[in-house]
């Protein structure tokens, strides 16, 4: 992403390479994953204190692990705020910390509006940012815009083809509108090309139940 954008954020060498491992560590999505991320994206700062994107980072992490029901508000909201306010300090164009904001505002704040207008504001600064255009998706179809969600997982789809969150996602958006043939067809080869993944497995069994299949709907959850 940084040789695309042409950017340096940084001139320490062994910083960005924390920064990095923090980012490998963070995509594994699970608490151990995200706690070691964040060493890293603290390791990266205390190397270069100036370096915006491991502050947001951290604060990204921390969001995760509250959406996951894995850190309590008290606790995690603080250090959220506060490593978003630093990484906006230093450099207020990084796609990430608007994506951070955007979500704090979604799942903490209650704010849509000022939720859509950080997504937008990620997708501008760096429109190869998949992630942005996965949560950008999965917050339209929270609003119910789901031609509108859709553009955006297929598009997170084309940026990054082996996610199986956008993947899962897209299932979502079918099982959403209540066109279960394609949900269906759609979280089975989620499922297929990854299948320890345990959320197409969910919109699966819901899949089913919603068609009266209740004992395929009962084997997605076993």
């Amino acid at each position: 992403e940084f040789a695309q954008l042409g950017l340096r954020p940084t001139n320490n060498a062994e910083a960005f390479e924390k920064y990095l491992r923090g980012r490998f560590y963070q995509s594994q999505n699970t608490e151990q994953g995200l706690a070691r991320s964040i060493e890293f994206y603290e390791q990266a700062i205390a190397l270069d204190a100036g370096f915006a994107e491991p502050y947001a980072g951290i604060a990204d992490a921390y969001l995760i692990l509250y959406n996951f029901s894995l850190r309590s508000a008290d606790v995690v909201i603080p250090k959220i705020k506060q490593n978003l306010s630093r990484a906006m300090q230093i450099n207020p164009n990084i796609s990430q910390a608007h994506l951070t904001a955007a979500q704090l505002d979604f799942l903490y704040e209650k704010d849509g509006a000022k939720a859509e207008t950080s997504y937008q504001k990620a997708v501008e600064l760096n429109p190869n940012n998949a992630d942005a255009f996965l949560r950008y998706g999965y917050f339209l179809i929270f609003l119910g815009r789901f031609d509108d969600a859709l553009a955006k997982l297929e598009k997170a789809r084309e940026l990054n083809p082996v996610s199986s969150f956008a993947q899962a996602n897209i299932g979502l958006v079918y099982l959403c509108r209540r066109d279960f043939g394609p949900a269906i067809e759609q979280l089975n080869k989620t499922i297929a090309e990854d299948p320890e993944v345990s959320i197409p497995h969910w919109f699966l069994a819901a899949s089913f139940e919603s068609i009266g299949d209740t004992k395929k709907a009962f084997a997605q959850n076993l």
